[in-house]
């Protein structure tokens, strides 16, 4: 996911920050649902649905490109 907003942002430089203050839980990919495992694991910690990281990372993105355009 990190690098998917990196390359997301090109031309700007992104720096990706995780497990950094707060807590959500784990942000699943699609594939990482589809193969299963702790952390696509529903639990108190960690409720985010398959392609959750992936909506996390395209708003990511257009926020950066938003800023582009200003």
């Amino acid at each position: 996911l990190g690098l998917m907003i990196k390359e997301g942002a090109y031309p700007r430089h992104a720096l990706v920050a995780s497990c950094s203050s707060g807590m959500v839980g784990y942000l699943p990919t699609k594939a990482a649902m589809a193969r299963g495992g702790y952390e696509t694991t529903f639990t108190d910690s960690s409720r985010m649905g398959a392609g959750a990281g992936e909506m996390v990372a395209e708003a990511a993105i257009e926020i950066i490109r938003q800023h582009d355009a200003d």
